[in-house]
């Protein structure tokens, strides 16, 4: 495998973010790393290794996390939901300086759903739904020994009753632990608030951040 390389992007833009920025990277063993930079005590990532064996860890808890299931031609590893509440403002952080993919907010009435897959061959346009799009495509991985392609894609869903009832009933895995962060003892009212938690939606672990804002200001 080649060196270690890392890829960036957040929701929201750089003058009114609204997440903390996410990392996958891959390293010369093949092995993925999916998470986010550690703000507002949110240290949080998820490894897949080249093995086959994927953990999650938060803070200084590491669990087993559930094995990708094969959806299709994707052998589909983790998602993300983002619901923005309200608009989130807060200041920069050192890591958003760097390369970073800024996706911007979804349409009102609609939430973004972020794919972290493995194909067996290359990601092409033919591939991808009609309200899909790639955000890193064909990243050389290996898993369960074998060489993969991992691919982040990006789709924008409307709400609807159904999806609203499947995102709030889900049930969430005995072992990936339903969690929320806690407001710093520090917090003011300068500071956006990130809300999370983790679930198993459709037989993949599924995190759902919420953004909410304290009256925020620039800095």
């Amino acid at each position: 495998m080649a060196k270690n390389k890392t890829y960036r992007f957040a929701f929201g833009s750089p003058g009114c973010p609204a997440s903390p920025v996410w990392r996958l990277s891959v390293d010369k063993k093949g092995d993925v790393y999916i998470g986010r930079i550690a703000a507002l005590g949110n240290d949080f990532h998820v490894s897949l290794h080249a093995t086959g064996k994927s953990h999650l860890t938060m803070g200084k808890e590491r669990d087993v996390f559930p094995d990708p299931i094969s959806i299709g031609k994707r052998l589909m590893a983790f998602r993300v939901i983002f619901r923005p509440i309200e608009r989130n403002l807060r200041p920069q952080l050192s890591e958003e300086k760097k390369e970073t993919s800024w996706l911007g907010l979804p349409k009102p009435l609609h939430f973004f759903v972020v794919e972290f897959f493995y194909l067996d061959s290359c990601l092409d346009d033919d591939d991808l739904s009609p309200h899909e799009r790639g955000i890193f495509s064909n990243i050389p991985a290996i898993f369960q020994n074998k060489r993969k392609f991992m691919n982040v894609t990006l789709s924008h869903v409307q709400y609807s009753i159904e999806n609203l009832l499947q995102i709030s009933q889900t049930q969430v895995h005995d072992i990936v632990v339903n969690y929320k962060n806690e407001v710093p003892a520090n917090f003011e009212k300068d500071v956006g608030l990130s809300v999370y938690s983790i679930s198993i939606l459709h037989g993949v672990p599924t995190f759902i951040e919420e953004s909410f804002q304290a009256r925020a200001q620039r800095v």
